[in-house]
């Protein structure tokens, strides 16, 4: 039965990483922890230098100095004047980047991180740090997300400890962090002699609980990540961000689709169809044309209109006679879809009947339409 634990195994895991720390932490003791360093960068994305402005390799480290104990990673130069923006950004970056974070608990289940920058350089301007956190998003694209803040680095000796709220950082439900970046700005054109340390970069707030790769299930750390964790109080501290994702089709036509509900034939039987089925993968799906009273002939049935979930869906003509506004599929009732961009007065986002099935969707030339890169056929 769901909440037959281990007890005391748990509670003497528990103890021991509390008396020898996260293992997630980069305190960079005896090394770089393969850190890398990359720059310079032009403006705040990643717009590489010309050479010899621009190299890649691994983070300079020192024994030296650390905070709060001997032992930092580095980037700067000796008796280095910054080159001119090639197009007028008013900074230039270097960063530091992290190894590979995908595979760590703490890291995928943190709520916070926090890092120690300090000094040993002249400057004859500010320098910033911004913390940026790349990311792959549920659809398997990059990102770069980051909480817009840029951190005065102290340029008197001193060490400064930042930290990061990663709910600021915009990231989508279902993420998976890759690296930390930590970008380091300074002027164009002006002068700097010496280096920026970063010590000590540890998640925090979600410590090692965490439902990465874990959802439906116990997560990791002793916390849960199935829908009775609501009721009992038990949820990992990311279950909502990481299990809670929208359900969707979009790329799945045939198999399971987006959080855990199904885009096959049999869905139907069962009642677990994801919300956007129809309008991805049913018999009412085709490719909007994506203009306003423009709708494209669904093959006899209606027309064809954009689903709040993605793609097209098949609708009776009547679109305006007693409708409610939504804001996706899941408000609408049984048989209803979120139809968008439509021409109801006041109502641009309606709910809208599937009223007929035609017996595949083709275009107004009866061609076959490509729904989530999928072909019908029209008979």
């Amino acid at each position: 039965m769901k909440r037959t634990q281990v007890v005391a195994l748990f509670a003497a895991t528990l103890l021991l990483m509390a008396l020898s720390g996260s293992s997630a932490a980069f305190d960079f003791n005896s090394n770089n922890d393969t850190w890398t360093a990359a720059g310079l960068y032009d403006d705040g994305g990643l717009t590489p230098l010309p050479a010899p402005w621009f190299g890649t390799g691994p983070a300079g480290w020192t024994a030296a100095y650390g905070s709060p104990s001997p032992g930092a990673i580095l980037i700067g130069s000796g008796g280095m004047t910054f080159p001119a923006s090639p197009t007028g950004s008013a900074y230039l970056h270097w960063d530091l980047n992290s190894p590979d974070l995908s595979a760590s608990s703490e890291w995928q289940g943190m709520t916070s991180f926090s890092y120690n920058v300090g000094d040993y350089i002249w400057t004859s301007q500010a320098i910033y740090v911004q913390a940026v956190l790349r990311a792959r998003k549920p659809d398997n694209t990059i990102g770069y997300f980051s909480d817009g803040l840029f951190n005065a680095i102290p340029t008197n000796g001193s060490w400064q400890t930042y930290t990061a709220n990663v709910a600021a950082f915009g990231m989508p439900a279902g993420r998976i962090i890759l690296n930390i970046n930590l970008r380091i700005f300074h002027k164009p054109g002006s002068g700097i002699d010496g280096f920026v340390l970063v010590d000590h970069v540890v998640p925090t707030g979600g410590g090692s609980k965490t439902c990465q790769g874990k959802c439906g299930g116990q997560g990791t750390g002793g916390c849960w990540c199935d829908p009775a964790c609501k009721q009992y109080g038990d949820c990992c501290p990311d279950y909502d961000q990481i299990c809670q994702v929208a359900k969707t089709c979009q790329g799945k036509c045939g198999g399971q689709g987006v959080g855990g509900c199904w885009c096959d034939a049999a869905c139907k039987n069962y009642g677990d169809c994801c919300p956007d089925y129809e309008g991805r993968c049913g018999s009412f799906a085709c490719s909007p044309p994506g203009v306003c009273g423009n709708y494209q002939s669904c093959g006899g049935c209606g027309y064809c209109n954009s689903l709040a979930e993605g793609g097209g869906v098949c609708i009776d003509s009547q679109l305006c006679l007693g409708l409610t506004a939504c804001t996706g599929s899941s408000g609408c009732p049984a048989g209803y879809i979120c139809s968008v961009g439509t021409c109801c007065p006041g109502m641009p986002n309606v709910c809208v009947p599937l009223m007929c099935i035609p017996g595949a969707p083709v275009g107004a030339d009866g061609q076959a339409m490509s729904v989530d890169g999928e072909t019908t056929t029209g008979e």
